[in-house]
């Protein structure tokens, strides 16, 4: 691990719900799985190798987000497969945020430049964007019930949003 650490400028780590921690540098990432103490390196086969943001969906399957977007994945054999693109009309590249919410099948994307976004993943669209959020940082996603998930940011608050109304407001 100490050499992978030495390997540039790390844009994410994250660790997944399989206890496997992602180190994601510009145009190579690395997988380590850490009860069975073994580290790989990740190929990818499409241009969606700067990693900026990774949620992990079922065991090997993932949504990432990168500089040309946010893109749906599965790892096999330690490579990474594109399953499809979200059509963001251009927008929220190098998101830093990406969180599913498998009752309403919707993403949650952010970025600093473009808000948030609420992803249709039905029907392949932009449901909402919210751009109060563009300057402010969204930490982490987390339900609060069946249709609501609070969002804290760095600097603008806790929001709710509601995914059968659509609406984001404030929390506390």
């Amino acid at each position: 691990l100490k050499n992978i650490v030495k390997n540039g400028t790390m844009e994410l780590v994250e660790m997944t719900d399989n206890d496997e921690i992602w180190f994601c540098y510009p145009n190579h990432q690395y997988q380590y799985d850490i009860h069975r103490n073994r580290l790989e390196e990740i190929r990818t086969h499409h241009q969606h190798n700067h990693i900026t943001s990774l949620y992990q969906s079922k065991d090997k399957t993932y949504f990432i987000g990168t500089e040309h977007g946010i893109c749906h994945v599965y790892l096999k054999n330690d490579t990474l497969f594109a399953t499809h693109t979200l059509d963001t009309k251009g927008q929220f590249c190098s998101p830093q945020t990406i969180y599913h919410h498998e009752k309403s099948n919707r993403l949650i994307v952010s970025n600093q430049t473009d808000g948030m976004m609420v992803y249709d993943l039905t029907l392949n669209t932009i449901e909402h964007i919210f751009p109060q959020l563009k300057d402010f940082t969204i930490t982490t996603i987390c339900e609060y019930d069946k249709h609501q998930v609070l969002i804290p940011t760095r600097g603008a608050g806790v929001y709710l949003y509601d995914f059968k109304a659509g609406i984001l407001q404030p929390f506390f």
